[in-house]
């Protein structure tokens, strides 16, 4: 996927960049499944229960931006489908770069 059409749902921030999120749980796999509505699609296997989901979230951003999972944080939206995630240290065009390529991958 071309870096391009995922930069529509990453900002910068002042600590890195944020970027927004449409999950869905309890997915055979988690992935990014693609952009709808300008935010990122992400499935997940884990259930919304407990903040498992949220923190299956921020492992899986955090493994595909090569990042220790303490770098990234659902800062918005913890109990809803649509979430803001800040990622510490990565700028949006590196980011969105890394994404899409996962995003291509996911087939």
């Amino acid at each position: 996927m071309d870096p391009a059409q995922v930069e529509v749902a990453i900002k910068a921030a002042p600590q890195g960049s944020t970027l927004e999120v449409r999950v869905s749980t309890r997915k055979p796999q988690a992935r990014l499944a693609g952009i709808r509505e300008d935010r990122i699609e992400v499935w997940l296997h884990s259930p919304a229960q407990e903040n498992r989901a949220n923190r299956e979230l921020e492992r899986l951003i955090a493994g595909l931006a090569h990042l220790p999972s303490s770098q990234v944080e659902v800062v918005a939206g913890a109990k809803a489908r649509i979430k803001t995630i800040l990622v510490r240290d990565v700028g949006a065009t590196d980011l969105a770069g890394l994404l899409a390529r996962a995003i291509g991958g996911a087939g």
